[in-house]
């Protein structure tokens, strides 16, 4: 399996959503980030005093895809995201093993609590 990582602007999530619906993916992860680009903080004006701006919102997705589609699903981030002046980067691992937690969990013999503890 390949997990693969795009930290784009917010104003392209509806855009790469849509492209990976095209794909039939239609799970992934979406995380509000901030990055932090200490070389090019800005400066601007909020009620009249001017603020330093170190950091820049972005949103992080994450899916986790076949290795056959592992091509087509970056292209297909790749040509949503298009020709931003904002930073986008998108990231690819290979994962050694997915692991479902509930069915990864082994069954206990024994009374369970209200928490599902072994009493």
């Amino acid at each position: 399996m390949i997990k693969i990582e795009a930290i784009v602007p917010p104003f392209k999530l509806s855009e790469i959503s849509e492209k990976l619906q095209a794909l039939s993916i239609d799970g992934f992860l979406v995380t509000d980030a901030k990055e932090c680009f200490a070389f090019t903080g800005s400066v601007t004006a909020y009620r009249g005093v001017e603020c330093f701006v170190d950091f820049v919102s972005c949103v992080k997705i994450e899916l986790i895809v076949e290795p056959d589609d592992a091509s087509n699903t970056i292209l297909a981030l790749r040509s949503a995201i298009g020709n931003t002046h904002a930073q986008a980067t998108i990231l690819t691992s290979t994962l050694d093993k997915v692991l479902d937690v509930d069915a990864s969990l082994p069954a206990f013999p024994g009374k369970r609590n209200a928490v599902g503890a072994v009493a």
